[in-house]
């Protein structure tokens, strides 16, 4: 971890559990796996030069997949990117909604939704990739949505 310029703060949790850090770089706590970090993969969320970063703008999308009998969620710093990938691939029905709201919001909210997720046993090896933790068996659009909204997040027409 301080060969890759990340302080521990708490003693290592396991190889099931993120490890919480400093990065030294920029400061911020960040809680990524020991594996990640062995593998060569940076481990600081905010710095990243790709994926999501919580820096930025951040939206949430949900997603019904009648099809795969599916809800999907996800995050992203470009609105409707995911969503246009599952319409190229056929998988999404019309309804979708998405959300906006600060990176960090954002991020906390996908975090809630996924612990969620792996509390109700609902992760499954058999789901598409792209759908393992993001995804929540049968109809849960409008759950998702009123939560998203509980949670102070803003629609985006």
């Amino acid at each position: 971890m301080l060969a890759a310029g990340l302080t521990p703060l708490v003693d290592y949790p396991g190889a099931k559990t993120p490890w919480l850090c400093r990065h030294e770089v920029c400061g911020r706590e960040v809680a990524p796996w020991r594996n990640s970090i062995v593998s060569g993969k940076g481990g600081c969320r905010f710095c990243a030069k790709s994926g999501y970063s919580p820096s930025k703008v951040g939206f949430f999308y949900v997603a019904w997949m009648s099809d795969l009998d599916l809800t999907g969620f996800g995050i992203s710093n470009v609105p409707d990117v995911r969503l246009a990938t599952y319409r190229s691939e056929g998988t999404l029905d019309e309804f979708t909604a998405l959300f906006t709201g600060t990176g960090q919001e954002i991020a906390a909210f996908e975090a809630e939704l996924k612990a969620i997720v792996k509390e109700l046993g609902e992760v499954d090896a058999n789901r598409p990739a792209g759908f393992k933790t993001e995804s929540l068996a049968g109809d849960w659009v409008t759950t998702l949505v009123e939560r998203a909204v509980r949670a102070g997040l803003t629609a985006v027409v």
